[in-house]
């Protein structure tokens, strides 16, 4: 999973950790460190790379050319198959999926059916985890995969997705899935490790926003849908760039 933070951080600014390697995108490119098997943390010629996603024991990122992968390939989990404009890419284990043109796809492992790709409508992004996949589209979580192998049980409910309000992102891990809504954060599935149970959490979405792009965030300028305007000083509702009596409520 990568992460942004509204316009205080470049969507060209990522960090995404795998399963013994991470790896960052910043200004010189791709960069990865930590256990180099298969050559996961060996970065290949890029070209203006925009995403990276490190997976289990692989990492792919998102260029001009398009989706490039490398690492561990035993499932072909680096065999990039053909996209149509790809905008997104997931590393999973020993699976991967993208978003293009298409919608979403996957390759790789597939002994839980987890790049079985579903209907999807109009995805958006999609996260590869251990054994299970979820994507967000249209009609909100939509997850897949996670099928009992050879009597070993892999679901454990990360595939059965709770009631969600706007959902606006999902990130799934190796047996558990989170998403954030209107409520915040929300977790489902595995639980031995405590990784479902959320604690209280604080968002004050605003703050991370410039709607108006003025360089002022939401919470606090009093006009955040106009640029022209940040500050009213006598709370008349007039913007003080445009009050010719800005500490006068009387007067306009």
């Amino acid at each position: 999973t990568s992460l942004s933070c509204g316009n205080l951080l470049p969507l060209d600014y990522q960090v995404s950790a795998g399963y013994d390697h991470t790896c960052a995108l910043d200004n010189t490119g791709v960069q990865c460190w930590g256990y180099n098997g298969s050559g996961r943390t060996t970065v290949p010629a890029l070209s203006n790379p925009v995403q990276v996603s490190a997976g289990r024991d692989h990492t792919c990122a998102l260029d001009d050319t398009g989706v490039q992968c490398w690492g561990e390939n035993t499932s072909g989990q680096t065999t990039v198959p053909a996209l149509s404009n790809p905008v997104q890419v997931s590393a999973g284990s020993y699976y991967t999926c993208a978003l293009d043109d298409t919608g979403v796809k996957c390759w790789g492992a597939n002994r839980s059916n987890q790049t079985d790709v579903p209907a999807l409508s109009n995805p958006v992004q999609v996260s590869a985890g251990g054994n299970h996949t979820c994507a967000l589209d249209d009609t909100g979580v939509q997850c897949w995969g996670a099928a009992k192998d050879s009597g070993t049980k892999w679901d454990e409910g990360q595939t059965t997705v709770p009631a969600l309000l706007n959902p606006v992102q999902v990130s799934a891990g190796r047996k558990h899935t989170c998403a954030l809504d209107d409520t915040g954060v929300q977790c489902w599935g595995d639980n031995t490790s405590g990784q479902t149970t959320v604690p209280d959490l604080l968002f004050d979405f605003d703050r991370y926003f410039d709607s108006d792009l003025d360089g002022v965030e939401d919470n606090g300028d009093a006009f955040p849908l106009d640029a022209e305007e940040q500050v009213d000083s006598d709370g008349d509702g007039v913007g003080d760039n445009g009050d010719a009596f800005p500490l006068d409520p009387n007067r306009q």
